[in-house]
């Protein structure tokens, strides 16, 4: 079934979750100043991921929404690493946020998000992945992880 919310709003929602967590119900500070700012880091590295996963598909000029039908199986690049890499890179970037924020509810939002995700967007992902490209996608599957 078809999700109504693509990854880019569960995305979106998860960041405005972390920050409504952290000011509304910051329960405990398990990070502090200056190590708060490794989370800047996490962040532009996510950005970054997600950035050359999106510049890899639009070069080989398949589709980068997550319900279409692709047209090509690409497994070079960011994909060489993580079948998943524009979620993997959100990911890291809501962990920065919360590693930003320090508190311990802002670390709910990057563990829904994973579990959103992994349970429900990739596996009918996966499954139009394996209806299109048979057997290439999967060895892609058995060589490549789904997250690192």
């Amino acid at each position: 079934m078809k999700s109504s919310i693509k990854p880019d709003g569960y995305f979106i929602l998860s960041q405005s979750l972390s920050v409504l967590l952290h000011f509304a119900f910051p329960i405990i500070q398990i990070i502090y100043s200056p190590y708060s700012y490794i989370g800047i880091v996490l962040l532009v590295l996510g950005l970054i991921v997600v950035y050359f996963s999106n510049k890899i598909l639009t070069e080989q000029k398949t589709s980068i929404q997550p319900f279409e039908t692709p047209d090509k199986l690409v497994s070079n690049g960011t994909f060489s690493f993580s079948r998943n890499p524009i979620y993997l890179g959100m990911n890291l970037a809501l962990l920065g946020i919360s590693v930003l924020m320090g508190s311990l509810t802002a670390f709910l939002s990057p563990i829904i998000f994973w579990g959103v995700m992994n349970f429900k967007i990739i596996p009918m992902e996966e499954e139009t992945m394996e209806k299109n490209f048979g057997n290439s996608f999967t060895a892609y599957k058995s060589k490549v992880r789904r997250w690192i």
